[in-house]
């Protein structure tokens, strides 16, 4: 089954001696914790709103300050650093406020000050709002502040980084010695809600992370697992139904610019969203243009069969989350839709939000006399965490038309979760089906999940991404974790996962083992290690990882090198992947490096400098070298790429954008492209 039976029996014991270490830590959990969830609030409505400027002085807050003490997510003690929170509305804003207390104030941790960016190693408050009291991630609006007053909006559903689109609010925040305090507005305007001539009742939570101890905490502990469905309840909000009206925005752009061979040209397209109900949204585009969005890089390393890489264009960013077909577990067949596999298009069209319990989402994007691209689901949801569904997924292109129907559903009861999904493909060189059912369990320490799935050899999603056809197989996937809040140790996890699959004509096909696991110190060191291994078709794995980060919790001081060595597919292998990123003198300054020894030997190495001039300007530039060797380790290959900007972006008002260079990276090296690009709201 794996490369030696002494392999399986280290494999079995490293799993075996971290179970016993984390279970026989010493116990962090308090008595009642089902006590601190499902709080409720009362809503109320003010006459007098606050001034946003940080300071918790105004009448307003006076009245609606939170009925209970945060308690620490993991331990659920309320013997922490306190925060209180308020929350208050009237017919144009819901207001809400925190109080941090700090017992060090000298370490509290602020450095972002772009909106809408992650405050990942930084102290932060939220409000989860959920209007419609789904207990569903999707339907929940988040709002995050940190100590500058830098304000980061997730909004329900997803959304693409336009603050037009994505919503404008207010927030601000002030330090003091005794910790610091945030104010914030947020327009009804900018929110699904329900309809309703009467109250309503919100899900809602009040969120904190004090990064100088790792703590959150909350007012309705949702506990280490994370369930939604144990969150507080804001009752009787009067939604101001006046204020609703169908809304339209639309975002021109011209691109004038020089594009090399292709010489001097102008482009130009629009961009458009309506606001259609309360429930319901639309977007549209024409002739759209991604010539200065930054790719994700798909960086070098070996992997059978075919590498995942995110969409980042901004159409397909707007409402993600609806068309996000699919139910994925530890080993689901893949994705019905990656929207990665559509090209460039004429025109686009889409439609997402809610029907009463029904969450929907139909998208359609055109190149006439080419190809349609087709996407329809729906989805039900039967209480918190709970729904079934269905989709369509069309690729209709001349010759070669595809289309993907499928069925799924995700129940969850308490801490078990059953989850599975039957897609069939028709159309050319189809006819097959893919299966996947699944049975977990998520505990505060150990989470695991059993399962099974089969892909018929002809099951064809032309606009997905399925790695593999032809199989099927058990797997099974345990994971053990723990935090602790004093000592060396803040957090560490140890996972294992096997599958051991066939062909449907009973051949073998795999049978992978792996390992793995993460240490974090209380200084701000992480170390990694793991061991996978197994038989893939003829070939034999047995490959160890180690790695070691310095500053895991700062993304601007951060360092860390990975290292692989083994057997990959019957050949030695040797990777290495250093990473180094500093902030210096307000430049965040970034490289890193993948060093492949394989067959054959591969490189890329990955440079990028930027400062934000402002919480809307930036200037940088990306640097991208790869290099890829025969097997006497002559270079067979160079790709150079490089691109220069300046962008003003992320407020209200015109978004200009300056390229130099190319950001999408394809080719041996970057066309000479001078681009600039004028975005102007209506």
């Amino acid at each position: 089954m794996v490369g030696s039976r002494s392999q399986q029996y280290l494999a079995g014991w490293w799993l075996a001696a971290a179970i016993f270490w984390v279970l026989c830590a010493p116990p962090a959990t308090a008595a009642g914790g089902a006590a601190l969830s499902n709080r409720r609030l009362p809503s109320v409505r003010t006459e007098t709103p606050p001034q946003i400027d940080g300071v918790l002085d105004d009448e307003a807050w006076q009245a609606c300050g939170v009925n209970a003490p945060f308690t620490d997510h993991f331990t659920y003690s309320a013997e922490i650093d306190q925060t209180r929170a308020f929350i208050c509305y009237d017919d144009e804003f819901i207001y809400f406020a925190f109080e941090c207390l700090d017992s060090q104030p000298g370490r509290i941790v602020a450095r972002e000050i772009v909106p809408d960016q992650g405050f990942g190693g930084e102290d932060w408050v939220m409000v989860a709002i959920d209007p419609f009291r789904t207990r569903r991630n999707d339907d929940i609006n988040y709002f995050m502040i940190n100590p500058l007053g830098t304000g980061t909006i997730h909004p329900a559903g997803g959304r693409a980084n336009k603050r037009e689109w994505k919503g404008a609010w207010k927030s601000a925040a002030k330090r003091n010695d005794i910790g610091w305090t945030v104010e914030a507005a947020v327009p009804w305007k900018i929110l699904n809600y329900p309809s309703s001539n009467g109250s309503v009742t919100f899900g809602l939570n009040f969120m904190r992370q004090q990064e100088r101890t790792r703590i959150i905490s909350q007012w309705s502990n949702t506990g280490p697992q994370w369930r939604d469905e144990l969150a507080g309840d804001w009752v009787e909000v009067q939604v101001p139904r006046r204020q609703f009206k169908t809304r339209l925005s639309l975002l021109p752009y011209t691109l004038p610019g020089y594009r090399g061979r292709h010489g001097v040209g102008f482009h130009g397209g629009l961009d458009a969203r309506a606001q259609l109900t309360p429930e319901l949204t639309a977007v549209g585009t024409i002739n759209p243009d991604f010539s200065t969005v930054e790719r994700t890089i798909a960086g070098v390393n070996f992997v059978r069969g075919e590498r995942f890489v995110s969409d980042t264009r901004p159409f397909f960013l707007e409402g993600g989350d609806a068309f996000d077909v699919n139910v994925r577990g530890s080993g689901s067949w893949g994705r019905a839709f990656f929207s990665g596999r559509v090209p460039q298009f004429d025109f686009g069209a889409k439609v997402f939000g809610r029907l009463g319990a029904n969450n929907v989402g139909f998208l359609a994007t055109v190149d006439p006399g080419n190809r349609t691209d087709v996407v329809g689901r729906v989805r039900h949801d039967m209480g918190p965490r709970s729904f079934v569904g269905g989709y369509l997924v069309q690729r209709l292109l001349p010759g070669d038309e595809n289309s993907v129907i499928g069925i799924n559903e995700d129940i969850r009861r308490g801490l078990w979760r059953v989850r599975s999904e039957f897609a069939a493909s028709l159309g050319k060189d189809a006819g097959g089906s893919a299966a996947y059912s699944s049975i977990g369990w998520r505990g505060k320490h150990v989470r695991s999940e059993f399962g099974y799935t089969r892909v018929e050899p002809n099951f064809r999603a032309a606009n997905g991404f399925v790695p593999f056809v032809d199989y099927q197989g058990p797997h099974l996937w345990t994971e053990v974790s723990s935090e602790w809040r004093k000592g060396p140790l803040r957090r560490a996890e140890v996972g294992f996962q096997t599958s051991y699959d066939v062909h449907m004509d009973g051949s073998f096909f795999r049978n992978l083992w792996q390992v793995y696991s993460w240490v974090e110190t209380r200084s701000d060191w992480g170390f990694s290690a793991g061991w996978s291994g197994g038989r893939f078709e003829d070939e034999r794995d047995n490959e160890f990882r180690v790695g070691v980060t310095r500053h895991p919790s700062n993304r601007f001081n951060r360092t860390s090198l990975n290292v692989s060595f083994g057997k990959r597919a019957d050949k030695s292998i040797l990777f290495l992947q250093p990473s180094v990123t500093r902030r210096i003198g307000g430049w965040d300054v970034a490289a890193r490096a993948s060093i492949l020894t394989f067959s054959p030997n591969a490189a890329q190495y990955v440079f990028s400098i930027s400062r934000d001039l402002d919480p809307h300007r930036a200037v940088g530039a990306r640097i991208i070298i790869q290099d890829q060797f025969d097997r006497f380790n002559r270079r067979e290959f160079r790709g150079f790429h490089y691109v220069l900007t300046y962008k003003v972006a992320g407020g209200q008002g015109r978004d200009t954008f300056l390229l130099i260079g190319d950001p999408l990276t394809f080719g041996r090296r970057t066309r000479t492209s001078v681009l600039y690009k004028v975005v102007w709201p209506m």
